[in-house]
Formats: structure tokens, C-alpha cells, sequence
């Protein structure tokens, strides 16, 4: 199964937080699913911590990825295509961008 993580729950992963529930760590420990992080999590991730919101190392959290077994996943044409069809239920930029990365990768398998 692929599995895309948000930002909060990549964070709370790294930092082994609580926050992170039993079921989450699960399945994101099963060596049986890919797990996936977006590049804009990482871009969430840096205008956080330019803005004081987060005290974090993003080069730390950029070489965690790949060394947790995660694949980074970018962005595509696709994706934005995607997006330019969804309602606007909220204003959060970054979930805007990764409805369309899940909605891609659902109609993969």
C-alpha cells in the first residue's frame, strides 16, 4: 500500500511524538508499504520555520527521508491539472496540493 504522509504526521515520525496515534506508527513501520512524503511538506516545513512557527532542522528532516526508507514525491503538471478541479472547502495551500498528489496516485492503482 502507498501511504502520503502530511506534514504533522512526518514530523511527529521523526520526533517520535505521542501525538503520532498507535495506528499511524504502524503503519507507517510496516516495511510492507511505501511511504510517501511531497515536496510540499517540505515546503510547508521551511515557511514554518522562516516564520518562527517551527523549531526545526530542515536539512535534518530533508535527510531523514530517504534514510527512514521514504520516497520524496514532486510535484507534476498532473497534479496541478488535478487541483484546478477542486472545490475550495478551505484555504490551507499546502492541503490544496496534496489532495491532488492522493487523487493521482489512487487513480494509479
Amino acid at each position: 500500500m502507498k501511504v502520503l504522509l502530511d506534514t504533522h504526521a512526518l514530523l511527529w515520525w521523526l520526533s517520535d511524538s505521542e501525538k503520532l496515534g498507535p495506528a499511524a506508527r504502524e503503519i507507517i513501520a510496516d516495511p510492507a508499504h511505501d511511504i510517501l512524503v511531497s515536496v510540499v511538506s517540505l515546503w510547508e516545513i521551511a515557511i514554518k520555520i522562516r516564520i518562527g512557527k517551527l523549531d526545526a532542522d530542515l536539512i535534518e528532516i530533508t535527510d531523514a527521508i530517504p534514510t527512514e526508507g521514504f520516497a520524496l514525491l514532486q510535484i507534476t503538471p498532473e497534479h496541478l491539472k488535478v487541483l484546478m478541479g477542486l472545490p475550495m472547502h478551505h484555504r490551507d495551500p499546502f492541503d490544496h496540493l496534496l489532495i491532488p498528489l492522493i487523487i493521482c496516485l489512487w487513480r494509479r492503482h
